[in-house]
Parts: C-alpha cells; sequence; structure tokens
C-alpha cells in the first residue's frame, strides 16, 4: 500500500509538472510523460492520455506492484493556458483515491495532496482508514525540501492486532533523496511516535529503503517497534 500511495504521487507530481511544458500538443504531451516513467522506472500504465488546451485526461491508469494491480481509474487534470508563466496545475481522480495540486517553478515545485487511505488499503488487501493530508515543498537546485502529513481519525492493521487514532501529525525535510521523518505523533488508546528516513532511490522506486522506529503505548506500556527494509516489503516489529 505504501509504495502504492508513493507511486501514484509520484507518477501525478511528475505528470502535473511535464504538462506545463508539452500541452496542448497530444504526442509531445505523451512521449514526455512515457520518458518519465520510464527514466523513474514508475509502475504506472495507461490506456490513453487525451491533452487539450485547459485540461487533459489519463484514460484507465494503473499501477503494477509484483502481481498485483491497482486500477486508478481516470485522472483529470486542470490547468489554463497561464500555465506556461505561473506552472499552476490540479489533478483528481473519479474515483476518489487521490486529489493533487501542484505549483511549479523554476527554482522549486509546491505540492499538496489529499489521499484517501481506506480506499486505497481497500484494493490492496488490507484494512486501513482516514484521509491523509500532504503537503510538499522541494527546491531543485539544493536537493531539498520539507514536508509534513495530517489525518484526523484513523485506523490500521498491524500483523498483532488493530492500531486506532486520531490528530496525527507528521512533519521532516528532504535531504539528497532522503526523505526524514523528524516530528510524528498521534493521539487516541494507542499513542504513536515514529522518527527515522526513507532512503528514496528515484531510479527504481522499488529499491527505496525504510529505516524508522518509535513506539507505540499498549496496554498503558510504551513498546518500541521498527519499520524496516525494501519499500516493496517493508518488516514491521515490535521490540
Amino acid at each position: 500500500m505504501k509504495k502504492a500511495v508513493i507511486c501514484m504521487l509520484l507518477f501525478i507530481v511528475l505528470f502535473l509538472i511535464s504538462l506545463t511544458f508539452f500541452f496542448p500538443f497530444n504526442q509531445a504531451a505523451e512521449k514526455g510523460v512515457n520518458t518519465l516513467i520510464n527514466s523513474y522506472k514508475i509502475p504506472v500504465y495507461y490506456k490513453k492520455l487525451r491533452v487539450g488546451l485547459f485540461s487533459a485526461v489519463v484514460e484507465e491508469a494503473e499501477v503494477h506492484l509484483n502481481d498485483a494491480v491497482f486500477n486508478l481509474g481516470d485522472i483529470h487534470l486542470a490547468y489554463s493556458p497561464l500555465s506556461l508563466i505561473n506552472y499552476k496545475a490540479s489533478a483528481s481522480m473519479e474515483n476518489g483515491f487521490l486529489a493533487v495540486s501542484a505549483q511549479n517553478t523554476k527554482k522549486a515545485v509546491n505540492t499538496i495532496a489529499e489521499v484517501n487511505v481506506g480506499r486505497i488499503a481497500k484494493i490492496a488487501g488490507h484494512s486501513a482508514t482516514g484521509d491523509l493530508k500532504i503537503n510538499l515543498i522541494y527546491e531543485y537546485a539544493s536537493k531539498s525540501g520539507s514536508w509534513d502529513a495530517s489525518t484526523g481519525r484513523f485506523a490500521f492493521q498491524t500483523p498483532f492486532m488493530q492500531i486506532t487514532g486520531n490528530n496525527l501529525k507528521a512533519s521532516g525535510i528532504i535531504s539528497n533523496n532522503n526523505l526524514i521523518v523528524q516530528n510524528f505523533s498521534s493521539e487516541g488508546d494507542f499513542p504513536i511516535t515514529l522518527e527515522g528516513q526513507i532512503r528514496l532511490d528515484l531510479s527504481n522506486i522499488a529499491l527505496s529503503r525504510l529505516n524508522l522506529s518509535g513506539e507505540v503505548v499498549l496496554a498503558g506500556s510504551p513498546t518500541p517497534f521498527s519499520l524496516q527494509g525494501a519499500l516493496s516489503s517493508p518488516k514491521f516489529s515490535l521490540k
């Protein structure tokens, strides 16, 4: 599920940026998008790309992970002729999985995303609920930036038990393809704290590595846990 979310976000952000340079020419836009997909090895496939002066549609988009196929439906993108100047664009999905807006300049990109975790988890065969809001700022020259995320009520299933909570907040920085978690907290029956980093491999997203650790309060006692390994198959363990 985590890999599917990152793949979708990465694809849509890159797609939004590419449209500001390639629209409204269908063939040029399709070539540019396919080049991005191949360059970053993003496992996203689509049936057709339709590009116009004010909008574009990626028809029947899918994410392929191992032997599983995640149907995203149609991705709708909106922009204007002024996007060539202000680099503003937005994206949404008919199926309600994800909504993304991005503002790109020559120096940085600012992306805001809202992710329906429950619907994504369901198609991945997992149990989770929550609507995650993500804000990310990335500067090209320094290859660094900052991010924050939050959600109200949430629940997810671990190999040991279901964890529920509310008011989850997280923030951190990005430095040389390292997504660093500096502040992570939640409230509820099982409060969670977390820190560490995700080493992003942009040449092959599946090779990204997790190195996260934290504590969850179980029966009134703080219990350490870790989440480590490849992004495609992370290992969760209680200590």
